[in-house]
């Protein structure tokens, strides 16, 4: 067989395993996703678009203040997080506001295998009204309402009730890699401060993780994803070196049967959600927002009327929508960072000598920097064990030779490979079966 077919027969493999993954890990999923509760996720963005009774959460003022707190209350109550901290930093914001302490409320819940590696759930908590107009805007912005309520209290919450499932000691999800739920005190731009300082708490978050020398495997903004009033729908916002990862979020829906529209928008301009801190440190990173940018008009989406305005309140509010955002968060991150994919122990064979060759989900999954691939062969057989990309392309030969009837663990390893989803293949005699494998950075 030439070099182009087998391409074209790998490709076709790729979209097959798309449908077929569904009942291998989907199930697992749906315990993540089936957990996420509406009524919860409601009571934080009412909560927030009030926090502590004032009516906006622009940052330098008391609502600000308050949302953080209560972020923090929220994660201290969390039972099985690892730790909830609050990080102090300062912008450099027109004299008082200098010297004004704005927080990143953080928890950590610590990985099991790979504690070293860690994700991100990311969302702000700062809102803003700078569409009320220039002049009301600039003379009011320390009193103006600003409930936030969609933009981006939707986000926070969703990263609350994250933090609330894959925390819960009994709820079945054990964390491989490091999960870190993070509310940023700064997204926003205010007349105290410079547009070119926005994303302030993610630009602190990041620069710290960084000095820290923490290995980012990937990070995910919640912002701003509860108005649509005809779709049900989400962009999920990616640069070229992270598709991988949006790719991942995008296959969730139909995955977890989460019934809902969405896109992928490639932009490496698209920098206006916290993701792109991110993107700066070199980190795999994507948005999940409304729509991109959410001051367009779309095939699914009206651009808001109440976006950055004093009406964003939340009777504006799609909970169901928000709630399908949060299942497609859970269910993504869990598959990245948890024992909630398929492969969460190897196997056990059946006793015997199986009647046909089988190949084994590898372990463990996701990876960094070698797997185990597991296969078993009934009877002598020529045999290829291959390792492919998601362009058909072969990216590793781990076996090409003949073998005995038994079954074989082939060490793989991946040290210089980028992260992302590969296909391993096997041959046998006739016998052909392909599976996938994630690695993550």
């Amino acid at each position: 067989m030439t070099a182009p077919r087998i391409a074209r027969r790998v490709r076709l493999t790729t979209l097959l395993l798309i449908v077929f993954s569904f009942c291998a890990g989907a199930q697992n999923e749906r315990r993540l996703t089936d957990s996420v509760n509406i009524s919860a996720l409601a009571r934080h963005v009412q909560t927030l678009a009030a926090a502590g009774g004032h009516p906006s959460r622009v940052k330098f003022t008391p609502g600000g203040d308050s949302a953080a707190a209560y972020i923090k209350r929220e994660l201290d109550a969390t039972p099985g997080l690892t730790s909830v901290t609050v990080d102090t930093f300062y912008l450099p914001a027109k004299a008082p506001f200098n010297s004004k302490p704005l927080v990143n409320v953080v928890a950590t819940l610590q990985g099991t295998a790979n504690p070293e590696s860690i994700f991100v759930i990311g969302a702000h908590y700062d809102c803003s009204a700078s569409r009320m107009g220039s002049a009301v805007w600039n003379s009011t912005w320390e009193t103006i309402v600003a409930p936030g309520a969609d933009d981006n209290a939707t986000g926070v919450a969703i990263m609350l009730e994250s933090a609330r499932i894959m925390a819960n000691p009994v709820g079945g999800f054990r964390p491989r890699n490091t999960i870190v739920f993070a509310g940023y005190g700064s997204e926003e731009s205010s007349p105290a401060d410079s547009a070119a300082l926005s994303h302030g708490g993610s630009r602190f978050h990041a620069a710290k993780l960084q000095a820290a020398g923490a290995r980012i495997s990937g990070m995910v903004s919640v912002d701003m994803v509860g108005y649509n009033k005809k779709w049900l729908f989400t962009s999920i916002i990616t640069n070229p070196a992270s598709r991988w990862l949006a790719d991942i979020f995008h296959e969730s829906i139909a995955r977890n049967d989460i019934g809902m529209y969405d896109s992928i928008a490639q932009n490496v301009s698209a920098t206006y959600s916290d993701h792109d801190r991110f993107w700066a440190v070199g980190s795999p990173a994507v948005c999940l927002m409304e729509y991109a940018p959410p001051w367009n008009n779309g095939t699914y989406y009206i651009a808001s009327p109440l976006y950055h305005t004093s009406s964003d309140s939340f009777g504006s509010v799609k909970m169901d929508l928000v709630r399908r955002v949060g299942q497609i968060t859970v269910a993504s991150v869990g598959r990245l960072a948890g024992d909630i994919l398929t492969g969460v122990g190897e196997p056990a064979l059946a006793a015997g000598i199986p009647e046909n060759p089988s190949l084994f989900q590898n372990y463990p999954n996701p990876f960094n920097p070698s797997t185990a691939v597991r296969y078993t062969l009934p009877v002598a057989s020529s045999v290829k064990l291959s390792v492919y990309d998601l362009l058909g392309r072969e990216v590793a030969t781990l076996v090409n030779a003949r073998q005995t009837a038994g079954s074989y663990t082939i060490r793989f390893s991946a040290p210089e490979m980028p992260s992302g989803v590969y296909l391993y293949r096997l041959i046998a005699g006739s016998h052909a079966e392909t599976r996938s494998m994630i690695l993550l950075r």
